[in-house]
Formats: structure tokens, C-alpha cells, sequence
């Protein structure tokens, strides 16, 4: 516990240091083209879950298609520009502030159509256990999306 309480709150301490500048980097081309094959398997009506959802660039235009989002991120400052960047989009759109698999293993709402990860995994400390909430949080026949940076 100690020891992945420690990673956590490095984790929280990058993202919050570096959240000015993913910011502007979200918003490059490469990001652009990952946010459009991800938003290919959305339909409106769908209720989706955005784990390290940093500023939100990829919750507005899944919350202009008609759909629910809840954007999960440990980072105070990612959910300040999240709130910002949303705020056309606020009725449509749900921001908490924690970590992940905390959120995970404690949610008990409705299940997810689909539940993102992008640049997310590689961060944790027990990918496995993240993986497992997923798939419980997940309706039947729901999807899992996730990218990773190569090594």
C-alpha cells in the first residue's frame, strides 16, 4: 500500500506540473487522428467513461454527439482545465477528481457503453487490477478503447 500510495502521488505531482503544456500538445495532429479513430466507435446515447481524461479534448466531441462522458483524472490541474474546456459541453459531461482505479473499484452507478484509456495504462502501477475494474465497470458487449506509447 505504501508503496503504490507513493506512486500515485508522483504521478498526480507530474501530471500537475505538466498540465500547461499537455494542454497545447493534446491538441497537435497526432492526438487529433487518435481522437478520430476512438470517436468512430462512439454513437450518441452512449454512456462513456474517459480515465486520465487530462484538460478534456477528447470529452467534447463525445459529449457534442450526443453522449454522456465522466472524465476521471488524479490531477487537480487536468480537471481545472477539463472544467474550462467543457464548459459548452458541462450538461453533457461529468469531471472527477481521483485516481482511477480508486474511482473504479468504488463505483456502483450505471455501467459504461465504453470505457477509454488513452495514454493512461502505462502510467499505473498494477495495469492488471486497472484492467479488471474496467471489464467490471463495462455493460455487456461494451468496449474497451486504449492506446499506449511505445517504449
Amino acid at each position: 500500500m505504501g508503496s503504490n500510495h507513493y506512486h500515485q502521488n508522483e504521478v498526480k505531482k507530474f501530471w500537475n506540473g505538466y498540465a500547461p503544456h499537455f494542454e497545447h500538445i493534446s491538441a497537435a495532429t497526432p492526438y487529433k487522428n487518435l481522437r478520430n479513430q476512438i470517436l468512430a466507435k462512439v454513437h450518441p446515447g452512449m454512456h462513456c467513461l474517459d480515465l486520465g481524461c487530462g484538460p478534456g479534448h477528447l470529452m467534447r466531441p463525445i459529449a457534442r454527439l450526443g453522449c454522456l462522458i465522466d472524465g476521471v483524472d488524479a490531477s487537480e490541474k487536468m480537471i481545472e482545465l477539463a472544467k474550462t474546456n467543457l464548459a459548452d459541453v458541462s450538461t453533457r459531461v461529468k469531471l472527477i477528481n481521483n485516481d482511477a482505479f480508486d474511482y473504479l473499484r468504488n463505483y456502483t452507478g450505471k455501467k459504461f457503453d465504453i470505457i477509454i484509456a488513452n495514454l493512461f495504462i502505462s502510467y499505473t502501477q498494477n495495469p492488471q487490477q486497472i484492467l479488471d475494474e474496467i471489464y467490471r465497470n463495462l455493460k455487456p458487449g461494451g468496449k474497451f478503447i486504449m492506446s499506449n506509447p511505445a517504449n
